[in-house]
C-alpha cells in the first residue's frame, strides 16, 4: 500500500465480496487481484 487510505464504493464492495464467495480462488488471491488488503476484504465478508 502507498500509506494513503483507499476509498471503495459500495458497488465495489459488493462485487469484491461476491467474487470472494463465488470464485474458486482464495480470498488472498482476490484481494491481491483487486489491489486491496486481505484484512479489508475479510472484514467485508463477515
Amino acid at each position: 500500500m502507498t500509506g494513503q487510505r483507499q476509498i471503495f464504493t459500495k458497488a465495489f464492495r459488493r462485487v469484491a465480496v461476491h467474487l470472494s464467495r463465488e470464485s474458486t480462488c482464495t480470498v488472498r488471491d482476490i484481494a491481491e487481484d483487486l489491489g486491496m488488503a486481505l484484512s479489508t476484504l475479510s472484514r467485508w465478508r463477515v
